[in-house]
């Protein structure tokens, strides 16, 4: 049996993107008044929040936001083995393509698949894998990750904050921990290193240190993906 297809993840849409946490919980967690903020320290504040959100989902290996994603694998599995799908959560499967051996786009009907969700979503054929054109990313699988906000049946809409707010705390307190260290010249996942006359600067080997703090990680660990 052949070892899983090498895979590379393209956003293809980020507009579905939701602020979390939002600004104002941000602001009032870090007990900063927005009308005393210069432009510069909100701008700051912002650029904070997106990367604290990116370090929190880097950490896990999930995507906690939803995303329009373009899974690109280099072959399927060999007969019915499952394709196992490196983006979780996951809400939908847009949709499987392939480039089939004279080069042409195909598109599998969302029938002849099954799709299960959970730590590491699969697809499985009904009957096995067509055969797609050696060559790198001829699959493509389209999904939608992330937490589902949608309203429901009764109109109500649930709280990206409530469904994660373990990870909501932990994004906060690693923003807090940058904020705090601002203008210092103290890089908290970056340390020095001097060994005679060479000096040199890398990331520190503890992941519980690479920009996030440890109370934070302590928070994220029943989140972490553990393997694909």
């Amino acid at each position: 049996m052949r070892n899983l297809p090498h895979f590379e993840i393209q956003p293809v849409s980020l507009t579905e993107e939701t602020e979390f946490p939002s600004c104002d919980v941000v602001l009032r967690e870090l007990r900063l008044d927005p009308a005393t903020l210069s432009a510069g320290d909100m701008a700051l504040i912002l650029a904070y929040q997106d990367a604290a959100v990116l370090a929190v989902e880097n950490a896990t290996d999930r995507k906690f936001l939803a995303r329009t994603l373009d899974i690109l694998f280099d072959y399927f599995p060999t007969a019915r083995e499952p394709l196992r799908l490196p983006v979780s959560p996951m809400q939908s499967v847009e949709s499987v393509s392939y480039f089939d051996s004279n080069g042409d786009v195909q598109i599998i009907p969302e029938t002849d698949y099954y799709v299960t969700f959970g730590l590491t979503p699969r697809l499985q054929p009904v009957a096995s894998w067509p055969m797609a054109q050696s060559r790198i990313g001829a699959v493509t699988v389209r999904v939608l990750s992330g937490i589902d906000t949608t309203a429901d049946s009764d109109g109500v809409q649930p709280e990206l904050s409530k469904l994660l707010a373990d990870v909501q705390q932990a994004i906060i307190l690693t923003i807090r921990s940058w904020w705090e260290s601002r203008g210092s010249g103290v890089n908290p996942g970056m340390e020095s290193e001097t060994i005679g006359d060479y000096s040199y600067t890398r990331a520190k080997s503890d992941s519980t240190e690479k920009g996030i703090p440890a109370r934070a990680m302590d928070l994220l660990a029943p989140h972490i993906r553990r393997a694909v």
